[in-house]
């Protein structure tokens, strides 16, 4: 009871605390990431593998089972599943609750590019991707399209050297990832009749190639001649390189790539055709930091298209596709309006039952410095602003405007009774101390249990529950 007595007497060492708390919370509140879901990383990982026009039996003892055998060394992990399909593979890895995911990533990269050139021909790069569940699954974070009347190829080449560069230097983006238009590829048309001649077979050419550090084909097209389709990941200046590449030396003889096949850079096929009003289009899809605040990240994205959009050729348009922080704007909207009407509700009605407007005004400076109090805790133990804490703040409310009148109306009453207004403050709270912590620590207690949910359980209840313990916890201590 010392510390209410304390509060009474010290008005300035208590003020200068408020003013701290109301600071912190300010701060508190700009530093903290706004997100619709928890940025929570699942225990689960998944490889896929695509290997077109092969048999789920091909696929399982040439792909499935080579991944499996090199990720098996990798630490921490609980359980490995696999599903191989026709032209597909699909390998689930859980690994240890509390294991860093980012780190078991890397582990699983390395381990796959151990196995990678050991993967058939034809088979595309096996690629890893963290495990969502459904009711968490968004769409992508920010997307645009750009769109012209230019050709796919152009488009892309433009959306590659220009945009993709531009807005990976923004703070707060990690990945930029360029979907459409064409991709640029090196052909080798091997001459049948050169290749029996030589008595040189399609395996040492893939071999060569594979030496020269070029990633390589998605498939092969026979017609007449046979082609291979060579993907690469940096333009070349030119194709001496690939054309004087010496496949086999038979005494003073040389035979070079060109010597048997015609060497050829172009670009395959389109893997998806998008249009805007009748002219080509591509998407760019924009991945953001963890923890980073959506809304300010997109404000940087808008502010450096408007900028690309001046620097374009003429006739190209950047339309934006998908916007996340568009429902997290209109959520805190909405939660400002209610907020303010619920502020005006309950000004109202205090100031109808106690007739004084000292009541309300205390009551509403109490859920303010609660609020910022609570918002701290949030900041402190890396808490986000999304939809399952705004629920729990929401809950809390009710608790908080509660303890507060309480101590409010009873300082009143003792008032009344002939009390100093000092004298009331003190013996009103310290009457009513013991049955609000009570009461507060009850319905904290009640929500405990929650905190030993496992599974995709403890993702949904353990944020929602925080919050709701940390405003019960916050109107106690400012009440």
């Amino acid at each position: 009871m010392n510390l209410i007595r304390l509060s009474v007497t010290k008005p300035v060492t208590v003020s200068m605390f408020s003013l701290i708390i109301l600071l912190i919370g300010l701060f508190s509140i700009v530093k903290l990431p706004l997100e619709l879901t928890p940025n929570v990383d699942f225990p689960k990982m998944s490889i896929t593998t695509y290997w077109p026009d092969s048999s789920p039996e091909m696929v399982e003892a040439f792909v499935t089972s080579p991944i499996e055998s090199a990720i098996n060394t990798v630490s921490n992990i609980h359980k490995i599943s696999s599903v191989s399909e026709q032209g597909q593979s699909m390998i689930n890895i859980e690994f240890v609750r509390g294991t860093d995911m980012n780190f078991a990533a890397m582990n699983l990269n390395e381990k796959i590019s151990l196995v990678r050139e050991e993967l058939p021909y034809g088979a595309f790069e096996p690629q890893i991707s963290k495990y969502v569940p459904e009711a968490f699954q968004t769409s992508n974070f920010f997307s645009i399209r750009l769109t012209g009347n230019y050709t796919l190829q152009e488009l892309r080449r433009i959306g590659l050297e220009r945009i993709k560069p531009a807005l990976m230097s923004i703070e707060g983006v990690t990945h930029v990832e360029v979907i459409g238009g064409k991709d640029r590829v090196i052909e080798i048309l091997a001459d049948q009749k050169k290749i029996k001649l030589y008595n040189i077979t399609l395996s040492q050419i893939r071999t060569k190639l594979m030496q020269l550090g070029f990633r390589r084909s998605v498939g092969v097209i026979y017609h007449g001649k046979t082609r291979i389709n060579l993907m690469v990941d940096t333009p070349l200046d030119n194709l001496s390189q690939i054309e004087n590449a010496v496949l086999i030396k038979r005494g003073a003889s040389i035979i070079r790539i060109k010597d048997v096949a015609q060497v050829r850079d172009t670009y395959g096929r389109p893997r998806n055709i998008s249009r805007i009003n009748g002219n080509p289009a591509i998407v760019v899809n924009v991945e953001r930091e963890a923890g980073a605040n959506i809304v300010e990240v997109v404000d940087r994205i808008k502010a450096r298209i408007q900028e690309l959009q001046t620097k374009l050729p003429h006739g190209l348009t950047m339309i934006i596709d998908n916007d996340q922080s568009v429902p997290i704007r209109d959520n805190l909207k909405r939660l400002g309006e209610k907020a303010l009407f619920s502020i005006f509700v309950i000004f109202l009605v205090l100031y109808m039952f106690i007739r004084t407007m000292r009541a309300p005004i205390i009551i509403l400076s109490t859920i303010f410095l609660s609020t910022m109090l609570t918002v701290t805790l949030f900041y402190i133990f890396n808490i986000s602003l999304n939809l399952l804490t705004l629920a729990g703040l929401a809950l809390g409310f009710g608790m908080l405007v509660d303890n507060a009148i309480v101590v409010v109306e009873n300082v009143f009453r003792h008032q009344r009774l002939g009390q100093t207004i000092q004298d009331a403050a003190i013996s009103g709270t310290q009457e009513v101390v013991m049955p609000i912590a009570a009461s507060t620590m009850t319905t904290v207690v009640a929500f405990i249990p929650f905190l030993y949910l496992t599974g995709e359980l403890r993702i949904y209840y353990l944020p929602f529950t925080m919050a709701v313990g940390f405003s019960l916890l916050s109107s106690l201590a400012v009440a």
